[in-house]
Order: structure tokens, then sequence, then C-alpha cells
């Protein structure tokens, strides 16, 4: 991977602060996304945030399957209080009905769009086939 491909560390440092604001209903893992402001429809630089999808590993009938935890809670005020700035706080929901918190402000000089999600990237297309 070139440099250029790197994900910024304040890019890092952000995702961590923000992924320490939500709270699982038991142990789980969070993905997330970043694009650059070239790389997305808003022309910000943007962040993604998704439960990660785990296998179940256990004797059964459900061995293999794909499965998220739910989250239990987001501190919104906690993810504000990461930018260092904040213009907008948005709650919403994607067409297939899956809720949404965006912020939009600033961290670090940069411009930034944070979307928290509370089902799986994939789950939702899952849903739709």
């Amino acid at each position: 991977m070139s440099e250029d491909e790197k994900t910024p560390e304040w890019v890092e440092k952000l995702g961590e602060a923000i992924a320490s604001t939500i709270e699982f209903q038991g142990p789980a893992y969070i993905e997330w996304y970043y694009s650059k402001a070239e790389d997305n429809e808003w022309g910000v630089d943007l962040i993604e945030f998704y439960p990660a999808l785990i296998e179940i590993e256990e004797a059964g009938p459900l061995d293999g399957e794909l499965v998220f935890v739910r989250v239990n809670s987001f501190d919104i005020l906690a993810a504000q209080n990461a930018l260092d700035e904040v213009d907008a706080v948005m709650f919403g929901f994607e067409p297939g009905g899956q809720p949404n918190v965006t912020l939009e402000g600033r961290y670090k000089g940069q411009e930034v769009i944070v979307d928290v999600y509370f089902e799986p990237a994939s789950y939702e297309e899952d849903e739709t086939e």
C-alpha cells in the first residue's frame, strides 16, 4: 500500500474516539470505513461506523451463521465532544429503514461527516435480497 493510500492519523484517532461511544448488548466489534472528500457523494471526508458481522462458532444448527450484536447505547454527546466543532447532528433513517446518526463538523482542521449505523452494512443488503 502506498503512503497516499494509508488512512490519515487524524482519522484513526477520531475513529477510535467515536467507536468508544458505542456500547453493545454483548461482546462485539465495530467496523468503520473512511472515504476522502473526492471519493464520496458528500464532497467531505466521511467516516461510517457499523456493528461488525460475527460468525457463530458453536456446535449445532447455527454454527457458521453470520449475526451482529445490537447496539445498547450510543453516547451522542461524547461523540460530539470528540469533534473540535459540531455544525449539525441529525437522526434519520436510510431507505431500508435502518436508523443512523450523522454528525457534521471539524476535527484537527478537517471538515468531516461521521455516520453511525445500528446494523451492519451488509445486513441491510441481505434483507433486500
